[in-house]
């Protein structure tokens, strides 16, 4: 993974719990994305906010992305993740990399339309 200068990257606050925690609760299958409960065959249940997958964690909303990255690297990703496929859904770990904050095309400002007067 190359190295982003670090006043390219906006860091991503770190979760309200411990990487320690994450790895004793959660299994990650790198191959198809699949996040389960260790010790378990059972997938993690998520729930979708505008397509992405999300778990309750303490209360809290947390990015499944986010979590499959911490199990597969053991540490919790400080930085920005992307999909590279665009699907939200994919948590592949092949499909997992760090992203700028800049350079997310979901971030950038609407083309501006023109219309005639009238329209």
């Amino acid at each position: 993974m190359p190295n982003l200068p670090v006043d390219s990257v906006k860091t991503h606050k770190l979760p309200p719990f411990k990487v320690s925690d994450i790895l004793d609760t959660f299994a990650y299958d790198p191959e198809n994305g699949a996040l389960y409960l260790k010790g378990t065959q059972d997938k993690v249940p998520t729930f979708s906010d505008s397509g992405g997958l999300f778990v309750r964690i303490a209360g809290k909303a947390v990015a499944v992305h986010r979590l499959c990255w911490c199990v597969h690297h053991k540490q919790w990703p400080a930085f920005y993740l992307r999909h590279l496929n665009g699907d939200p859904t994919d948590n592949r770990i092949i499909n997992l990399a760090r992203a700028r904050w800049d350079n997310d095309p979901s971030r950038q400002p609407a083309a501006a339309t023109t219309a005639k007067p009238g329209w």
